[in-house]
């Protein structure tokens, strides 16, 4: 019989010996569940890779914001796009230093910096705050400071920065001008100045008052009120501040009632002339040694 013959007689026998030769290796070699194996498994693989990545990569990438250096900008720059932003500004302090007591100790300080493309508040909390100032490291009017911080964004959209390492925070004191009250007068001068003056006259606030000391000075060339608050005096009030004595220093010039008013940031910021020609150096040391004296 010829091939031909064989193909027409027994062609379904032959196709079904065929399929059945085919389900036997499938069964024994396990090629058909191996193959869809094969493509199953890679993409699971890459999935769970995938998910570790991700686990792993948020920290490392939030990590890395908290660590980076902060990028230099001008505060016109800080808007929206940049909430959570680690940045760098410089600026001049506008104001002194805003310092909010706890009962526990300080617990917050606010700079006010202005770097004249814009102003913006820069704030420290609680243990950071503390440390500044610990360290004698708050800066004052009139400083020139760099600190770094992340944007953030009050209630009413307002961005001010959070400082997350005092170590950022660098302060250049500014030599200040000497001026006579009246060229205060007569220029209009606001901020920070060096002044000698003598006391007048001084007004003590009353017992279980908020009211600061009132002492008018003089300089020869005019007259002028000088504040300054009872915690701020009560560590030298061992010394004499009648009417005589003499304080030479780093006063800041503000207005009450349209007129022009002396304040001071720190008590360190005067020196005490008690003769009028003896400097006695940091009034802060100067209450040290009377008190050592016994006066």
């Amino acid at each position: 019989m010829d091939e031909v013959s064989k193909t027409e007689i027994f062609g379904e026998n032959t196709k079904t010996e065929v399929l059945e030769k085919t389900a036997t290796e499938l069964i024994i070699n396990n090629d058909g569940p191996k193959k869809a194996k094969d493509k199953v498994v890679p993409l699971l693989y890459v999935r769970v890779a995938c998910l570790a990545l991700a686990l792993i990569g948020i920290p490392m990438l939030y990590l890395a914001a908290l660590f980076s250096r902060p990028q230099p900008i001008k505060i016109e720059e800080i808007g929206g796009t940049m909430n959570a932003a680690y940045v760098e500004i410089s600026g001049t302090l506008v104001r002194d230093a805003r310092i909010i007591q706890r009962a526990d100790g300080v617990g917050e300080i606010t700079l006010f910096i202005d770097d004249e493309s814009g102003s913006i508040a820069v704030k420290a909390h609680k243990n950071m705050a503390r440390d500044l100032v610990l360290h004698d490291k708050v800066p004052r009017l009139g400083d020139v400071v760099t600190v770094a911080g992340t944007v953030q964004s009050d209630a009413y959209g307002d961005y001010y920065l959070v400082m997350k390492d005092a170590d950022t925070l660098v302060i250049k004191e500014q030599e200040l001008p000497q001026k006579s009250l009246q060229q205060i007068r007569e220029e209009g001068i606001r901020g920070a100045v060096k002044l000698k003056v003598q006391v007048l006259s001084v007004q003590q606030p009353g017992a279980h008052t908020s009211r600061p000391w009132r002492f008018t000075v003089s300089d020869g060339t005019s007259a002028m009120d000088l504040i300054i608050w009872n915690a701020m005096l009560e560590p030298v009030l061992p010394l004499s501040w009648g009417a005589g004595a003499e304080l030479s220093g780093r006063f800041v010039v503000g207005t009450f009632r349209g007129e022009p008013q002396l304040s001071i940031s720190a008590i360190k910021d005067l020196a005490l002339l008690n003769t009028g020609s003896e400097i006695r150096g940091n009034i802060l040391d100067a209450a040290t040694e009377a008190q050592a004296e016994g006066r």
